[in-house]
């Protein structure tokens, strides 16, 4: 279960989980960036659905300590670790349906070619009675 970060996004969104770690989703470029884990995303409380925010370059979480409840303030490189794949968002169906659908209707064709030239090959045949 991913949290988005709300924040100061313009065209690209985050979602986080402290166990999973930190993913990137620009639909407009149809990428996704997902990061190693961090450390510092152990400490961020995710038990009662803290919000997580991005301003300006840091991003803000609450920290559990004990009884604590404390808002905690972290610069974006030291929150954000190596990324360790990108990927796409969504792919193109339509030329695979494309594709698919002309394959089919061709198989269709070459079977019904078939058919016919195959009744077209039909001869009478003469059986002998030897009785």
């Amino acid at each position: 279960m991913y949290t988005k970060i709300k924040g100061d996004f313009k065209e690209t969104f985050e979602v986080f989980n402290n166990q999973r770690g930190l993913i990137k989703i620009d639909p407009h470029n149809n990428s996704v960036t997902y990061f190693n884990e961090n450390p510092v995303y152990f400490n961020v409380s995710m038990d009662q659905n803290h919000p997580i925010f991005k301003y300006e370059g840091f991003y803000y979480y609450y920290n559990s300590n004990e009884l604590n409840l404390i808002l905690t303030k972290t610069p974006e490189n030291e929150f954000i670790s190596q990324i360790s794949s990108v990927g796409v968002l969504y792919t193109n169906n339509s030329n695979r349906y494309y594709f698919t659908a002309i394959s089919i209707l061709l198989l269709f064709s070459l079977v019904l070619v078939w058919l016919i030239l195959k009744k077209r090959k039909k001869r009478p045949y003469l059986f002998l009675n030897t009785k």
